[in-house]
């Protein structure tokens, strides 16, 4: 019971259209409960008909629905992708940004300079090891493939300039 207390639980309601203009009734309301690792942060409409949901939740973890009733983690699918890790943490998701033009590119900014990108609203990854985590992303209003994106490292008091770069502007 209190590991059911620390997952988040996540209620939809789906309005018909006769409520939204003033005939239908409470009736009319669907409702549908699931429950995820923590609070939602972000919620995205992906694909064509912008009929797949992806949620981001405050644990850095991203849902995928389909019928906006099941949702099924990515983190598993995350962290099986190979790579070249070094050792180092995958980490998890920051945001979650759609394509301007297509609207089943999505990118999954990293947490820990490792991103992901699905070219099918998060039904299959690919992943793109960084440097340095992504802090801002846009993509080009026109270019499918095109997107700016800015990264930085924090300088802290307690950095060795030998081992690392680091600017600081005042």
């Amino acid at each position: 019971q209190q590991q059911m207390m620390k997952k988040g639980i996540l209620v939809l309601f789906f309005l018909s259209a006769l409520l939204l203009i003033g005939q239908g009734s409470m009736d009319d309301i669907q409702k549908f409960t699931t429950y995820i690792d923590g609070t939602v942060v972000e919620t995205v409409f992906c694909g064509y008909k912008n009929d797949v949901i992806l949620l981001l939740t405050d644990k850095s973890e991203v849902y995928r629905t389909t019928d906006w009733k099941s949702y099924s983690s990515l983190a598993k699918q995350m962290n099986d992708i190979e790579y070249d890790d070094d050792g180092e943490e995958i980490g998890g998701v920051s945001s979650i940004k759609i394509s301007n033009t297509d609207k089943n590119l999505v990118l999954f900014t990293g947490t820990h300079g490792v991103s992901w990108v699905s070219e099918n609203c998060g039904k299959t990854l690919k992943v793109l090891k960084l440097s340095k985590p992504i802090h801002e992303v846009k993509f080009h209003p026109t270019e499918r493939s095109w997107l700016l994106a800015s990264s930085w490292k924090n300088c802290d008091d307690d950095y060795d300039e030998d081992e690392e770069e680091c600017v600081k502007n005042k």
